[in-house]
């Protein structure tokens, strides 16, 4: 079945800053991105603007200030296939494979196809048929601009992702600079320093300060060697009966504890819409790192490469680097962390 593909790049970007369509990410522009990701397919880009793009056919809104309704309508008028899988500029983590995943759904049962995770539903990252021609008209001719309008109708196949292989952020949009920073993965850094010089102590009275001035924080704390759970515990008790998996959940929290070999990437993963993510340790990893050096251990930096800057308690290497904070700087680092990482 052949899917065109119709991208929205008409939003005014108000909350970017900047037009979302050519902003960089892989050496590449958001849209040469997603045309070079779905180049087998019919695109055409709802836009004003032309962005000089080979092989991409341009439709201008008939509407104006009525949301991306208007450039969906003008896509599929303009589209020579039946269906046609509609995405916004902004969603980059769409990919070709989950547009065969959602193809695999249509029928001529309806006229929408889109997805939900955690009962969300999704209006872009949808297949919507030509059918919907006139009844998208027809919502414009009401003045009922809502997207979710039109996929809550009877005529549209809702596919819940918890029972497929992707997950929720495959349909995330990027609204504004922190989630572009966020997905440039700009908002990680890694505290490093040998042992005992104080990285617990010192990340703590950071994210303390950071919490008051209302920053959602993460902590991923990476261990050498291992980590032992309490056998008195009753998580500790089934870890050593042998569970594979150990969840301890409240009313206001939860804990997971599995054995078995994890990667840093996975928890960043989890934890991606924090405003910042702080790793203590890791010194040899790509992450910007900035290290404790104390008087009793500074004969050595140990971080290999990416080292941004140092905390320390000694007056001599205060011109050795361009950042350079005291262990007792609390707001001091608080405030370079918020201008350079959220």
């Amino acid at each position: 079945m052949k899917i065109g593909v119709g991208i929205l790049a008409g939003g005014k970007s108000s909350r970017m800053g900047r037009d979302k369509a050519e902003l960089p990410y892989n050496g590449n522009s958001f849209l040469e991105n997603l045309v070079n990701e779905f180049k087998s397919n019919e695109i055409i880009v709802s836009s004003n603007t032309n962005y000089n793009i080979d092989e991409v056919e341009y439709v201008k809104d008939k509407y104006s200030n009525i949301g991306p309704i208007s450039g969906i309508l003008e896509i599929l008028k303009k589209s020579k296939n039946k269906y046609n899988f509609i995405i916004g500029v902004d969603m980059q983590n769409i990919n070709y494979e989950f547009l065969e995943y959602i193809t695999e759904f249509v029928s001529s049962e309806y006229k929408v196809f889109s997805a939900k995770y955690d009962n969300k539903l999704n209006p872009l990252g949808a297949i919507y048929s030509k059918e919907m021609i006139p009844i998208i008209e027809n919502a414009i001719e009401k003045k009922d601009y809502k997207l979710i309008n039109l996929i809550e109708k009877d005529f549209s196949k809702v596919v819940d992702l918890k029972y497929s292989k992707f997950n929720r952020s495959i349909l995330d949009n990027i609204n504004t600079k922190k989630d572009y920073n966020r997905f440039l993965r700009k908002n990680i850094l890694a505290i490093c320093g040998k042992k005992n010089s104080g990285k617990t102590t010192f990340i703590t009275k950071v994210v303390e300060n950071l919490r008051k001035k209302n920053y959602n924080i993460a902590v991923i704390k990476h261990d050498g060697h291992d980590f032992d759970i309490e056998e008195n515990t009753d998580t500790g008790k089934y870890i050593s009966a042998g569970a594979n998996a150990v969840s301890i959940f409240s009313e206001y929290k939860y804990m997971c504890i599995e054995n078995k070999h994890n990667d840093v990437e996975d928890l960043i993963n989890l934890f991606r819409e924090y405003d910042l993510i702080i790793i203590e340790g890791m010194k040899n990893s790509n992450f910007d790192k900035f290290e404790i050096v104390r008087k009793e251990n500074s004969s050595n930096i140990i971080s290999q490469k990416k080292l941004k800057g140092i905390i320390t308690d000694i007056d001599s290497l205060g011109n050795r680097y361009k950042n350079r904070f005291y262990l007792n700087e609390i707001e001091k680092f608080s405030e370079f962390i918020i201008k350079n990482y959220i």
